[in-house]
């Protein structure tokens, strides 16, 4: 499973759950994943910033997808602080990609705001993105 992507260790304890492993005997692979660096948490973390920012998502979405999947919080929001993608850039060219050229049409907007923020962008990401197209 590790060989495809990274899984925090409550997913992957899930998925051995559901393969009816042994409890015991997941936690003491867990431990041993764990000591010898194949599992980690910070690098799930990392990774999950990095490709759903790629696929043009906003932070929230990423924070409540990180919540769901029971990775420690700290660690999330000490990973959202270093992450150095750029949010305001991300929403701008999101929003850029599915409407094409901001024209300025006032009955328009609402409708790509909704987008934006459906995609997990902050209300400042968005606003920023209808002021870089008008550049």
């Amino acid at each position: 499973m590790l060989a495809r992507r990274e899984h925090s260790v409550e997913e992957l304890r899930t998925k051995l759950l559901l393969k009816a492993y042994d409890e015991g005997t997941i936690d003491e692979v867990l431990v041993d994943l764990i000591s010898e660096n194949y599992l980690s948490d910070e690098r799930y973390v990392e990774m999950m910033f990095r490709y759903h920012f790629g696929r043009g998502q906003g932070p929230r979405k990423i924070l409540n997808l990180l919540r769901q999947v029971d990775v420690n919080d700290c660690l999330v929001q000490q990973a959202y602080r270093a992450f150095d993608g750029d949010w305001f850039e991300s929403a701008s060219l999101a929003r850029q990609k599915r409407f094409g050229d901001w024209l300025g049409d006032i009955s328009e907007k609402p409708r790509q705001i909704r987008f934006l923020s459906g995609r997990g962008f902050e209300y400042e990401h968005i606003e920023s993105a209808f002021n870089r197209a008008s550049c």
